[in-house]
């Protein structure tokens, strides 16, 4: 789901060939009525503050990934209490979850539906 329009139409002149991928235009949201999903990958901030809504469209067994997390030690002194988005996923006890740095300056949670 991409809500930039010449961003969707590049990705599906890309992805066009493949009858397994689907590029859809519009608001996000509008796509979890498609669920449930094996994969999810939110990028944009909106939907990284929905992780409930994120968690119902996935599948058991589906899959959760959020991207450009800061390391603890790099978080803005506001986040020095606790992260929102973490603590989200963290705490929703339908997942298990693991949080990977992939650079030194991100990180990556992957998180499995589990219930």
């Amino acid at each position: 789901m991409e809500n930039d329009p010449l961003r969707a139409e590049t990705v599906w002149e890309l992805l066009n060939a493949d009858a397994r991928a689907e590029v859809l235009y519009g608001d996000w949201t509008a796509a979890l009525e498609r669920g449930p999903f094996d994969l999810i990958f939110a990028d944009c901030k909106p939907g990284k503050e929905a992780v409930d809504r994120l968690v119902d469209a996935l599948s058991p067994g589906g899959v959760l990934v959020l991207d450009d997390l800061s390391p603890p030690a790099l978080l803005p002194e506001a986040l020095h209490a606790g992260d929102p988005l973490r603590d989200a996923v963290f705490s929703d006890a339908r997942l298990c979850c693991a949080e990977v740095q992939v650079s030194h300056r991100e990180r990556v949670i992957v998180a499995t539906r589990t219930a």
